[in-house]
Formats: C-alpha cells, structure tokens, sequence
C-alpha cells in the first residue's frame, strides 16, 4: 500500500529535523472533516498532527489544525495555491480561524496561530526543503 504523502511529510519533519509532533491523523474520504479529499477541486490527501507545545486536543483522537497543522496535497500547483489563498483570506477576516499558511508544489502546509511565528517557521522551513 502505498504511504500517504501529506502523512510522509509531516513524519519527516518530526524524524528530520525534531520538529515536536506528537499524533498524526491520516484521513480517507469518509474521514475528512472538510469533505474535500477526493473530490472535485479538492486535495488528495491530507493528514494533521498535533504539536507538544500546544495543550493537548480536547477529543483525543480528534486533531484540528489549531491543535499543531495540516498537509494537504493537491495534484497540481495551481490546485494547492488556490487552497492557500482561500485559507488566506479566511485569516485575513477572522485571524481566530486563520493559520499560517504555505505552498510548495502540490503541497500545502497549515501551521496553527496558536505557535509563535518563531515556532511556524521551524515547520515552513523543514516543509519548503521537504515539499519543494
């Protein structure tokens, strides 16, 4: 079976470069909170983790993006910047639902506000080596 490549991504940034992940959460069609992954104008995959320094999800097994982040991986580039100027925009007019946001590729990366913008860019870093 092969790996998810959003789930890949986020396991090498903590196996990589120690990034602090906690859980990981990969999602199916049926999973998806967004009911996005597989449909049309949607991602292919998606996973989110939770990070150490935030407090714990309060439903386990339940993480949200605010919980740590999300990768979100479209079959073109075009795909994942509009996706990310979409989330953009969201932060834009309500930074309570906002994340930090970036693309490389096919990629998107959603890191919580929660983090400091120090802490975020630790993920944006390891995410444009990772990713790009």
């Amino acid at each position: 079976m092969q790996r998810n490549p959003a789930a890949s991504v986020i396991q090498l940034m903590h196996d990589i470069y120690g990034l602090p992940v906690v859980d990981v959460i990969v999602y199916d069609a049926e999973t998806d909170p967004n009911h996005l992954l597989g449909r049309p104008g949607g991602y292919m995959a998606r996973a989110t983790w939770s990070d150490a320094r935030l407090p714990s999800p309060p439903v386990p097994g339940r993480i949200a993006t605010s919980d740590g982040g999300s990768v979100e991986v479209y079959a073109t580039a075009a795909g994942a910047e509009r996706r990310a100027t979409y989330l953009r925009a969201i932060a834009e007019a309500a930074p309570l639902f906002g994340s930090y946001t970036w693309t490389s590729g096919g990629y998107v990366l959603r890191v919580s506000s929660m983090l400091t913008p120090s802490e975020a860019e630790e993920y944006r870093a390891a995410f444009v080596e990772l990713a790009g």
